[in-house]
């Protein structure tokens, strides 16, 4: 018989997911510069735009603590773009090498779970904790999909994500909860 966590009532884990991911939003806007507003799914409704290649960069963190799972960051490109110039400065096209492009994006990513997992830990009254970034910046969504299988192997999981947008839907990213019941 599998192990239920104790917090494993999912209308309770959609709402932390959703106090998570308003913090992901707040970090992340004053990360870009601009407003980020937060969609929170039902279920894994990025998953057809994720099959599609549409992210293909992604920053992903083991979580354990209170809850155990994964968060990951995943970034369109132009995104990825418009974060490495915003943290790295110079204009569209500007070419920062994949060192300072890679470091900024983990840096970003760790601003946002980090941000993101203390709304939750707050919320809870718990202690959890992240691992080291683990970036992608080639095929995320199947690091994805074999992270979420490898999951579910193990037991029962739940998949949560939450769009992360601006107001004009230029920029795009999605945060995915995998978390292990």
């Amino acid at each position: 018989m599998p192990h239920r966590h104790p917090d494993a009532d999912v209308e309770r884990l959609r709402e932390l997911v959703d106090a998570g991911a308003s913090g992901a939003a707040a970090a992340l806007a004053a990360l870009v510069g601009r407003s980020v507003f937060h969609r929170t799914a039902a279920g894994s409704e990025g998953a057809a735009e994720l099959a599609a290649g549409r992210r293909r960069t992604g920053v992903f963190f083991e979580v354990d603590g209170h809850l155990r799972g994964m968060v990951a960051l995943l970034l369109a490109p132009e995104a990825c773009g418009t974060i490495v110039r915003n943290l790295l400065g110079g204009a569209a096209g500007c070419d920062h090498g994949p060192r300072s492009s890679a470091s900024a994006l983990c840096e970003v990513g760790n601003i946002v779970a980090s941000q993101t997992m203390s709304a939750v830990a707050d919320t809870l009254g718990a202690r959890i904790l992240l691992s080291v970034p683990k970036l992608v910046s080639e095929d995320a969504d199947g690091a994805l999909a074999c992270r979420v299988a490898e999951s579910q192997r193990r037991g029962a999981v739940l998949r949560l994500e939450s769009t992360l947008v601006d107001g004009e839907e230029a920029f795009e990213a999605l945060l995915v909860f995998v978390l292990d019941l």
